[in-house]
C-alpha cells in the first residue's frame, strides 16, 4: 500500500520536531501545521489519513479545529481520523474532556510526549498494512557521551526524544525560543491577558520537560495552575522569578543553538533569493523548505543593518510563527536592496 500520510498540528516548535523525529523510521509520509487555522487550510489542500491534533492551542484549539473540519460537507472531512494531543495525563484531565473529545468529533487521545512505544500503537490500529519496522530496531535508549548540562537531565531528554541526535536538536530549539517566548509571557502580563500567558507556560512546561529540565518544567506549572485559576496578583509576582530561570538557560545552550562560526560572503541577490526561497517554502507549509532556507542563509554573512531582524527570523521559524517569518523576510529584503 502507498504510505499513509499523517497531518500533526502543534503550537509548540519542540513538539513538532520531536514528533517529525519519532516518526522517521516508520513508512509514514508527515507534514505539520502550527495552528488549527494552517491545519484546516492544509487538509483541504492535501488528502491526509489521520491527523494528530494537539488540545491547547492559542486562537483556536484543538476542539474547535476539529468541530469546524466535521462542519465541511464531504466524506473526507466527516471520517477523517482525528487523535487528539494532550500534554496532561489522561486521569488529571477534567473528568468530562474526553467526552468532550469524542463530542467534537475525534477519534482518540493520547498523551504527549509522543513516545515510539505509542507511535507504534496507534499506526498498528489505523494501518495495519502500513510497513513498520521491527519491534527491537532503531530503538536503543543506550547512548554514549551523554551531555552534561546543569540543571538537565540528559539521560530523560534522550529517552523522551528517543535518540542522542533529536536530543541534541532539541536542545538547539528550545534555546533559539527563549527570547521570543520570554517576550510573549512578558506582553501576556502586562495586558492582563491570563489565557495567553497560561497557553505559553503550558507549552514551556511539556518542552522543558522534554529536554529533562524538571525543576523548569515545574515552574512553568506553577504558573499555568495560576493560570488556570485566574489569579493575576500571584502570576505577577511569580513570574518575573521563572522567566529569570528560565533566561539562564540561554548561556547554557548557546553552543547548541548558535549559528555557523565560518560563513560565506555572497552577493546581496543571493541573498534575496533565499529570503524568497524561505518565504515560498512557507508559503506551501513546507516547514522542511523553510528550514533548509534558513539553515542556508546561516552560511552566509548577513549585512550588520540585518543582523538583529535575522536573530528575529529564527525564532520566529523556530517558532512556527509563520506569517511574522514572511513579513519580516520581506522587510529584510527591502533593506538589503536599499528600498527601505
Amino acid at each position: 500500500m502507498d504510505k499513509p500520510w499523517v497531518l500533526i498540528v502543534d503550537d509548540n516548535p519542540v513538539n513538532l520536531t520531536l514528533a517529525k523525529g519519532l516518526f522517521k523510521p516508520f513508512a509514514i509520509h508527515i507534514d505539520t501545521a502550527e495552528s488549527g487555522k494552517a491545519a484546516l487550510e492544509m487538509i483541504q489542500f492535501q488528502r491526509y489519513d489521520m491527523v494528530l491534533m494537539d488540545y491547547i492551542m492559542p486562537s483556536m484549539d484543538g476542539i474547535e479545529t476539529v468541530k469546524r473540519l466535521r462542519s465541511i460537507e464531504g466524506p473526507y472531512y466527516q471520517n477523517l481520523p482525528v487523535i487528539a494531543l494532550s500534554a496532561a495525563e489522561q486521569e488529571d484531565l477534567p473528568e468530562d474532556l474526553t467526552e468532550t473529545f469524542v463530542k467534537a468529533g475525534m477519534n482518540g487521545f493520547i498523551e504527549k510526549p509522543l513516545r515510539t512505544q505509542k507511535i507504534r500503537e496507534i499506526l498498528k490500529k489505523w494501518f495495519p498494512e502500513a510497513l513498520l519496522p521491527d519491534e527491537a530496531a532503531g530503538f536503543s535508549e543506550a547512548e554514549e557521551d551523554v551531555p552534561v548540562l546543569d540543571g538537565i537531565d540528559s539521560g530523560a531528554g534522550i529517552a523522551s526524544s528517543g535518540s542522542k541526535e533529536l536530543f541534541i536538536r532539541l536542545l538547539g530549539d528550545f534555546y533559539k525560543l527563549i527570547d521570543l517566548k520570554s517576550e510573549k509571557i512578558r506582553r501576556c502580563l502586562a495586558a492582563g491577558d491570563i489565557r495567553g500567558l497560561t497557553v505559553e507556560v503550558h507549552g514551556l512546561r511539556n518542552t522543558a520537560r522534554l529536554i529533562g529540565a524538571t525543576a523548569l518544567s515545574d515552574k512553568f506549572a506553577s504558573l499555568e495552575h495560576l493560570g488556570n485559576s485566574g489569579d493575576l496578583t500571584a502570576l505577577e509576582r511569580e513570574t518575573p522569578e521563572v522567566l529569570k530561570l528560565y533566561g539562564g538557560f540561554k548561556t547554557l545552550l548557546e553552543p547548541y543553538g548558535r549559528t555557523p562560526d565560518i560563513k560565506r560572503h555572497v552577493p546581496p541577490g543571493e541573498i534575496t533569493a533565499l529570503l524568497d526561497k524561505l518565504t515560498e517554502a512557507i508559503d506551501r507549509f513546507d516547514l522542511d523548505g523553510a528550514d533548509s532556507a534558513l539553515l542556508e542563509l546561516d552560511g552566509i554573512m548577513i549585512p550588520d543593518k540585518c543582523a538583529a531582524h535575522m536573530e528575529r527570523l529564527r525564532a520566529y521559524v523556530a517558532d512556527v510563527a509563520m506569517e511574522e517569518a514572511m513579513v519580516l523576510a520581506e522587510a529584510m529584503k527591502k533593506m538589503i536592496n536599499g528600498t527601505e
